[in-house]
This record gives C-alpha cells, structure tokens and sequence, in this order.
C-alpha cells in the first residue's frame, strides 16, 4: 500500500467523506436535484473542498456511482447447484439492502435515475448491475440444466431474462417499502423457485424448424 502523509490522508479522508455525502444526496435529491454546495455541508467540510477535489456534479456522480459494488452483482459461488444458488441470491440480496450505501446507490439507479439518455452515467451503472446479474443467472441455470437439477429442455436465456426483470421489480419493491424487505425476499424467491423447477409452456425451448 503507498504510505501517505498526513496532509495527503486527510486529504483522501476528505475525498471519501465528499463521496458519502454525495451517494446520500444523490439517493435523496436524484440526479438533477443535487447541487454540490449541499455535499460539504452534509460531509461537514468547507466549501472549497468540493471543487478541489471534483470538476463537476458529473464527476461526482462518476465515483459515488463507481464507489460501491451490491452484492447482488456477485452472488453466485462456483459450481453452485440450483438450490445453494438460489440460497447465494437470497442471501445477496440480503446484503444489499442490508447495507445503507448499497440501498443508496439502488435508489440512484431504480428511483432517483430521471434517465433521458442511455449513454449517461447513472443508465450505463444501472445497465452494467443488469448484465452482471443476468450472467450469473445464466451461470447458475445453465449449470443446474447439466447437473439434471432442471430439465434438458429447459430454456435458460428465457429464463434468464424474465428472472432478471422479476428481480428489478422486486428491488423496487424493497425501495418502496424497506420495512417489509425480509417478507418480500422470502415470498418473491419462494414463488420463483417454484417457477423454475416447474416451468410454464413457454420455458421449454422452441423445437429446431422444419423449414
């Protein structure tokens, strides 16, 4: 680790408290309602601090965006079976919310986004959380289709995919209503455990054409 006097540790202390402050304003005001004169004031630093140590309210957001990994976006162990998989979810998701920083950023990208652009910051996060989680899906579904956990049949991108969105509503959900985050986790992942391991019509994959 690179030693760092004590002008240049305060200094990174400082960084780090203006980055707390700015995922706290940003998961309150959303993106357009921030100003960077309420950071330091939340931070309980001077003024001046805010523009030395960031250009912009956009490069704020860049680092408080890039600052915090959910859990979420790294569940799956591997060689995990469906269900100590679903179990890793469970747990994931857990934490996620658990965590005050991490339900923070979840506010920033499901409620407080006010996305116009696909290409902004707050989009590209949100969409980079999304394909992390679908991948681990796929992971975690594709494997318990080779282990005989899930029929031969089964089509894991479908399933995949409607998983992923379920679980978008299901962090809404948790946003909404932060008291009732245990009972909402147990029910939603009870039903989609059940979903999976008895798949309607439309999970099975298409038969090859004819054609």
């Amino acid at each position: 680790m690179k030693w760092l006097g004590k002008p240049q540790q305060k200094a990174q202390v400082t960084r780090e408290n203006l980055v707390a402050a700015g995922l706290q304003i940003f998961a309150e005001y959303g993106y357009s309602g921030a100003t960077l004169e309420q950071v330091p004031q939340r931070a309980g630093v001077s003024r001046g601090a805010i523009s030395w140590h960031f250009k912009s309210k956009n490069d704020l957001l860049e680092e408080v965006l890039n600052g915090c990994v959910l859990a979420l976006e790294n569940f799956l162990q591997g060689g995990a079976g469906f269900e100590e998989g679903m179990e890793q979810l469970r747990s994931a998701m857990g934490a996620t919310f658990g965590n005050q920083s991490c339900r923070q950023l979840c506010e920033i990208m499901v409620q407080k986004s006010e996305r116009i652009d696909e290409n902004c910051l707050i989009s590209l996060r949100l969409h980079r959380v999304q394909k992390h989680f679908y991948e681990q899906l796929n992971t975690l579904l594709g494997y318990a289709v080779i282990e005989g956990d899930l029929g031969s049949e089964f089509d894991v991108p479908a399933a995949s995919q409607l998983l992923q969105v379920c679980f978008t509503g299901l962090i809404f959900e948790c946003l909404r209503q932060p008291s009732q985050v245990s009972r909402h986790l147990a029910s939603t992942l009870n039903v989609l455990c059940m979903m999976v391991r008895n798949p309607p019509y439309g999970w099975a994959r298409p038969a090859p054409s004819k054609c």
